[in-house]
């Protein structure tokens, strides 16, 4: 079992060595590399996504971030302190070329399940 809570600054270079210790961590526990792959870019989507649109790169502004690993379920929590979103990956068009969104629709692509609820996203995927 893996167990994780913590926070970080609205800042990206802050926000790259925060996840890179993270991953490291999980690395150590799966060693299947296009797990890990996936895993490196929800999270990656999530917490960057909060610092640029939840928290609007305000520095004084913290993401928290919740990861439980535990019987081959992954699972993520972040939560920003933006006012929150309401989105709808089905009504996600790539065509329209939209940079909003895309990210979420990874995230939502690459797991099993994914809710959100305002400025908090929860995700779950099942590990092989």
């Amino acid at each position: 079992m893996y167990k994780y809570s913590g926070e970080v600054v609205s800042d990206l270079k802050m926000i790259k060595s925060f996840l890179e210790n993270i991953i490291e961590d999980i690395g150590n526990l799966i060693e299947n590399q296009d797990t890990m792959f996936e895993i490196r870019l929800i999270l990656n989507e999530l917490v960057i996504n909060s610092a640029i649109h939840g928290n609007n790169m305000e520095v004084d502004k913290l993401i928290n971030l919740n990861i439980l690993l535990e019987n081959n379920m992954f699972e993520a929590f972040v939560e920003d302190q933006g006012e929150g979103i309401e989105f709808d990956c089905d009504s996600y068009n790539a065509d329209d070329l939209k940079c909003c969104g895309r990210g979420l629709v990874i995230v939502s692509k690459l797991t099993d399940e994914m809710n959100i609820y305002k400025n908090k996203i929860e995700i779950r995927k099942q590990l092989v």
